[in-house]
């Protein structure tokens, strides 16, 4: 279903309509028909992460690796583009959104009387294959997310300013990544990337020397994706933007599952209706002999009318479980973490290297499942016989952070081995 776009840079929205139309607009406009939601978060942090373990922990190994290198200022809420499993582990490509700006977006899409898809702008960038890149200029910013055989790769290429001669710096030193990244991502053929135009003049000059730039530094072409004329009160802009965002599929969206169903829905129902209606409208031009069998099929049609927008009304509705496995599990442990006491894995990790002082050494923190109540923490360490109360210490600490620690049989049979299973302290052990 072709729908109106709307691009959120920081502060900046643009609106473009599905007619051509465009428009700066205030931010968290009233809607007037169903919409698409391109974001880029100001203060977002969009990159790559390799990582050892599950894949279905990838959420929180990307949660505690963020507030570790402080990315994101405050609480976050991560966004997953694309998750693939690699040797011993995996590789994600994210987003990582201020809390506060992503739950105020979600509220504004509530409260509009038509539903919005919501994509962040790595959801635009993550749509390619194996051996392929995308590139969007937008405004002063190049972003490229390329795919290889065994790697994926995120640059974002800033220039100093709005000048043709910076920019092209910013575009010849994308290049030069690109380029870096094809020869050591282990594709056999070439990178094939592709070039998204967010916003540019109608004689699109800038553009096209950007392109060459790029083109010269990777050696490799770089295909253009045709942009659209919109109309604006200062008369025309080009833009890649409407198409591309209206190729993705809900399912790329960050929207929860409900309005996901809840929007595909309502997009296949004109389609399904258009189809009756002219099933009902045929087989009543074919006469007398007819008459019969065309009315049968008009009341076929209104019974599926009222089938679809049954079903409609009651996936809005609806309370949809999540029944997708062992990502389930991952939910219900985090569900217990907030709902229990305000401690998170993370959080417990800086609590064990604050308590882990001189004479004391953790040489495993490991999650256990457990039958019981889902998930344990273990932590697994040696104290040097010359300082006696660096266990006191240890266990002083987390006892002070909340946690319960329970003595298990040592991991290792060396001298002064210990192991602790950490429950938090509201919980009955």
């Amino acid at each position: 279903m072709k729908t109106d776009v709307i691009l959120v840079d920081g502060e900046r929205w643009r609106w473009f309509g599905h007619r051509g139309e465009t428009a700066v607009v205030d931010p968290y406009p009233r809607l007037h028909r169903p919409a698409r939601v391109l974001v880029n978060f100001s203060g977002a942090f969009t990159g790559v992460l390799r990582f050892e373990g599950k894949t279905q922990f990838a959420r929180a190994l990307i949660d505690r690796e963020v507030r570790r290198e402080g990315w994101v200022d405050g609480p976050n809420h991560i966004v997953i583009h694309h998750l693939s499993r690699a040797r011993d582990g995996g590789q994600a490509f994210y987003t990582a959104v201020p809390l506060e700006a992503w739950q105020r977006l979600l509220q504004w899409i509530r409260g509009e009387n038509d539903h919005c898809l919501v994509y962040p702008a790595g959801a635009l960038l993550a749509d390619v294959r194996e051996g392929e890149g995308r590139i969007l200029h937008l405004d002063r910013r190049l972003l490229v997310f390329a795919r290889g055989r065994d790697d994926l790769s995120f640059e974002d290429v800033y220039s100093a300013t709005g000048e043709a001669e910076d920019q092209q710096l910013a575009a010849r030193t994308l290049g030069a990544n690109i380029a870096a990244f094809a020869a050591q991502s282990g594709h056999a053929g070439p990178l094939r990337p592709e070039w998204l135009t967010a916003l540019a003049a109608p004689d699109d000059e800038l553009e096209t020397s950007l392109i060459e730039r790029v083109q010269d530094a990777a050696g490799v072409p770089v295909r253009r994706t045709r942009s659209q004329r919109f109309r604006d009160g200062d008369g025309e802009v080009l833009s890649a933007l409407p198409r591309a965002v209206n190729r993705l599929g809900a399912a790329a969206s960050s929207n929860p599952v409900r309005e996901k169903t809840a929007w595909w829905s309502e997009s296949m129902a004109p389609a399904v209706l258009t189809a009756v209606g002219a099933l009902a409208v045929g087989l009543g031009a074919a006469g007398q002999y007819t008459h019969g069998l065309a009315a049968q099929e008009r009341e076929s049609a209104r019974t599926l009318k009222a089938a679809v927008q049954d079903r409609s009304a009651r996936i809005r509705e609806a309370d949809f479980p999540d029944r997708s496995g062992t990502v389930a599990e991952l939910s219900a442990f985090v569900g217990r973490l907030d709902r229990g006491a305000p401690y998170t894995p993370v959080q417990v990790l800086a609590s064990i290297r604050e308590a882990a002082g001189p004479g004391l050494t953790v040489y495993r923190v490991r999650l256990e499942s457990s039958p019981r109540d889902g998930y344990r923490l273990r932590v697994d360490g040696t104290a040097g016989n010359e300082d006696g109360g660096a266990i006191r210490r240890f266990l002083a600490t987390l006892r002070r952070d909340g946690w319960h620690p329970v003595p298990l049989k040592p991991a290792s049979d060396a001298p002064g081995s210990f192991s602790y299973r950490l429950a938090p302290g509201s919980q009955d052990t």
